[in-house]
């Protein structure tokens, strides 16, 4: 013969130690419990809406200098030019990146160069970039590569030919500068003839403020 419901909660109560609790006592207890329950489950979908997101500026990319980029996928880098989808034509989205990039490069101008730290990141990311395991040689022989490094930040940009999805190659880029830099902004070009260019400035610790924009504030925080 199967053990009634209650007779179940007296063996269980017996086994947890509240045996000796008045059973209107526990049944208010189960009652606590399980609407308690209930609502951390209603409370989930505005759990999440207030959990840190990646906010899309349309232009570029903030995040740790280790993290994956928010649009790291496997769809082609060229059905993303611009990043941001909707009734913005290619040319003001290139304007929009240009004038992203212009005030980059404004704020990395203003920190004092140290030529001897500078020369030595500048040389790690040639050595970086010149791997053919980051690269293929074919693809390394059709782009372009320069960098500038200060005190705090680094520049580095690529141009490369129509049909070339670099995304793999530059993300592994970063997360190789992890250990040097905290953030990093990412602005990708693209161009009606399907060529880009992809600019990468890093910013040490504490340095964010090369990252910054003109209202004083990053697109997205990101710690290591």
């Amino acid at each position: 013969m199967q053990p009634s419901f209650f007779e179940g909660m007296r063996v269980n109560a017996k086994t947890m130690g509240f045996a000796r609790w008045p059973w209107p006592l526990m049944f208010l207890a189960a009652l606590l419990i399980s609407a308690g329950f209930l609502y951390m489950r209603s409370r989930q979908p505005e759990l999440r809406a207030t959990a840190p997101q990646a906010i899309d500026d349309g232009v570029s990319d903030t995040v740790a200098a280790g993290a994956v980029p928010a649009h790291t996928s496997t769809v082609p880098s060229a059905e993303r030019a611009g990043i941001n989808p909707g009734p913005v034509s290619p040319l003001a989205r290139e304007q929009r990146a240009r004038e992203r990039l212009s005030e980059l490069y404004g704020n990395l101008g203003e920190d004092p160069e140290t030529p001897e730290w500078a020369h030595m990141v500048e040389a790690r990311l040639d050595a970086i970039v010149h791997d053919p395991e980051l690269f293929d040689p074919r693809v390394a022989a059709s782009m372009t590569y320069d960098r500038d490094c200060r005190t705090s930040g680094c520049r580095v940009s690529f141009s490369f030919p129509s049909g070339i999805d670099a995304d793999e190659a530059l993300t592994r880029l970063r997360m190789e500068m992890a250990d040097e830099f905290a953030q990093t902004a990412m602005v990708p070009i693209w161009k009606s003839d399907g060529s880009s260019e992809q600019h990468i400035f890093f910013a040490a610790k504490g340095a964010e403020r090369l990252l910054r924009r003109k209202q004083g504030i990053l697109p997205t925080e990101g710690r290591n």
